[in-house]
């Protein structure tokens, strides 16, 4: 059973995909990782396609956006949990085994953000530009 599936979004920014994917560890998880390209002309699919084979990779001929990307990149998924992650952001220590350990342990909890920082390293995970993450547990319904 795969634990987690990491989900990143790309557009043309291969090198950030590149410092992103090397970042990401297994630290005792199952891992799966995905990365949906948005018809990308910078050479990304290419760069993870050889660098990383482990990586699934779905190569969009066209830019579906945001929104589109991730959900399709999700439904590619098979994680008991899904990481919606962006490429400009790297994993740092055990965070990616401290936020599926709290989920574990808090069955109520439908999702969660992973604090991001400037690159003091006191974070979950390192953001380099500020964008959103997301750790959220798939077909989850509140209790009530």
């Amino acid at each position: 059973m795969i634990d987690l599936s990491i989900v990143i979004l790309n557009w043309n920014v291969r090198d950030l995909l590149d410092g992103c994917l090397a970042s990401i560890r297994p630290q005792g998880l199952t891992l799966e990782t995905i990365v949906v390209d948005n018809a990308s002309t910078d050479g990304s699919v290419t760069m993870v396609r050889s660098k990383y084979p482990e990586v699934t990779v779905i190569a969009s001929s066209i830019n579906r956006g945001f929104t589109g990307g991730n959900n399709q990149g999700i439904a590619a998924s098979h994680g008991r949990y899904v990481l919606v992650l962006n490429p400009d952001t790297e994993i740092v220590g055990d965070a990616l085994e401290r936020m599926a350990a709290y989920l574990d342990d808090h069955p109520a909890v439908g999702a969660l953000g992973p604090r991001g920082d400037r690159g003091d390293l006191q974070g979950a995970a390192r953001v380099r530009a500020g964008q959103q993450n997301g750790l959220f547990r798939p077909g989850f319904h509140a209790p009530g």
